[in-house]
């Protein structure tokens, strides 16, 4: 039995590594009777961010000058860190002649270290994965809306054959969203496959056929303008094969390192933790989808017809995947 829940979890501000007071060679110093330690040894800041290092001084009170072996990257203004541009860099705090240091590493976008993404300019607009602030961003050219609800679009994690263990890990997501527009309960979606020993992990959304149908009609009328939008993070190695409008073979489009049930590999990207954004032209489909009529492909479970599925995934087993983004949209 399927479960139809949409899971969307909190998420951890951009991870900061606190320090060790007891390594002297990162972040503590002494000489004679002064001592000085920093709360952190290292950091990580968005270009236009900032954050506070606090320095601990022996005797209380001893004056703290603070410096930025490369201001380009980085400055510092009495402990307060603010990024400049991506790099990386050195504060130094200074209490006499003894020293304690912090590393700061600088990216940009909506992803420490990542590109800065921005909503795809298009006439037309089917979302099924966004955050609220891009869904608003869309506004009037959204044509058909595919984003899970109560009534109609569901989110489903499939389950290992007669039980109703998932198939997937639900995990708690980490840093900004693909558009860097979402932080916390709503962020992106983050799914490991390493749930109950299951060799393989899927999820769908699900859609009304009638909707579907309509869609399908529009890319077929005009398949060099349709284009299908995502974005993905990741930091393991492994694939996931992605398919569109019900489980077709030929339907199917593989990312990742290598070919993975059987698809071929459509693309890849760099494993950082970062976001990839992929567009994927609906021209490559323009075959399958001639003619195509989602009343044939319905399927039935317990004497009722099933909802079609206007997106599906799988991903092998201890693979993970992080996505956001997901909609197709028209030139």
């Amino acid at each position: 039995m399927k479960a139809n829940k949409f899971f969307a979890l909190a998420m951890a501000a951009l991870a900061v590594v606190a320090c060790n007071p007891n390594d002297p060679e990162k972040n503590e110093g002494q000489t004679g009777d002064v001592t000085i330690t920093l709360d952190k040894e290292s950091i990580n800041l968005e270009v236009g961010n900032s954050e506070l290092l606090t320095a601990t001084v022996t005797p209380a009170g001893t004056a703290v000058t603070w410096t930025s072996l490369n201001p380009s990257f980085a400055t510092v203004d009495n402990g307060l860190v603010t990024a400049v541009a991506e790099g990386t860099t050195i504060i130094l705090a200074t209490a006499g002649t003894a020293r304690a240091q912090c590393q700061v590493v600088v990216g940009k976008g909506s992803t420490m270290g990542g590109n800065k993404y921005t909503l795809k300019e298009a006439s037309e607009y089917y979302p099924i994965y966004v955050d609220a602030d891009t869904k608003e961003k869309m506004g009037s050219k959204v044509k058909i809306d595919f984003t899970v609800e109560d009534v109609k679009n569901h989110w489903w994690p499939w389950v290992i054959e007669g039980t109703e263990l998932l198939t997937y890990d639900i995990l708690t997501a980490s840093g900004s969203n693909f558009y860097g527009t979402a932080e916390g309960a709503e962020s992106y979606m983050s799914l490991s496959a390493t749930a109950n020993g299951a060799c393989w992990a899927g999820a769908g959304y699900s859609v009304q056929a009638d909707e579907l149908q309509q869609l399908i009609d529009a890319i077929n009328a005009e398949p060099d303008n349709f284009y299908f939008h995502m974005g993905l993070r990741q930091t393991d190695g492994f694939g996931n094969a992605f398919y569109f409008f019900g489980m077709e073979a030929d339907t199917k489009f593989v990312i990742g390192a290598s070919s993975i049930y059987s698809g071929t590999v459509y693309a890849d990207f760099k494993r950082d933790g970062y976001w990839y954004e992929f567009d994927i032209p609906m021209s490559k489909y323009a075959a399958a989808l001639s003619g195509y009529k989602v009343a044939d492909h319905l399927k039935t479970k317990d004497g009722k017809l099933e909802d079609p599925y206007i997106f599906s995934y799988l991903t092998a087993w201890n693979g993970t995947l992080n996505y956001d983004a997901l909609f197709f949209y028209k030139k």
